[in-house]
């Protein structure tokens, strides 16, 4: 039986992860600092992390994924943020385009028409 306790060796994507917040930017004083110092201390010196911080490391690495520069650390941390079932982006067919234009255009006209008649409210005085 696993506690939350136990502490495992992390892997050289976690390693990795770890080093590679170190180099971010925080804000002064910040938790977010503080844990990736730590991180970075244990990846270089071949520390163990518990679960949570092996959660919570991928948390702030997706947090400041913009300041991070290697592609296959931020495709893992974008995979545990986001979930196993996360979908590429489907663009719609020009079918469905052409509906949600038409929408949107039925909208606006009839918003359009609406003041027209009845007047604009800087009109009223």
């Amino acid at each position: 039986m696993s506690s939350a306790t136990d502490k495992t060796p992390m892997t050289a994507e976690e390693k990795r992860a770890a080093i590679a917040l170190g180099r971010c930017r925080f804000l002064p004083a910040s938790w977010n600092k503080r844990f990736a110092q730590d991180m970075s201390s244990l990846a270089c010196t071949g520390g163990e992390i518990t679960e949570k911080q092996r959660t919570c490391l991928w948390k702030v690495v997706y947090r400041y994924r913009r300041q991070i520069s290697d592609p296959e650390i931020l495709s893992i941390a974008k995979e545990k943020e986001n979930g196993q079932a996360s979908l590429p982006f489907k663009e719609d067919t020009p079918k469905q385009k052409a509906r949600r234009m038409s929408g949107i255009k039925n909208k606006v006209t009839e918003f359009i028409e609406q003041e027209l008649f009845n007047g604009f409210p800087e009109d009223n005085f």
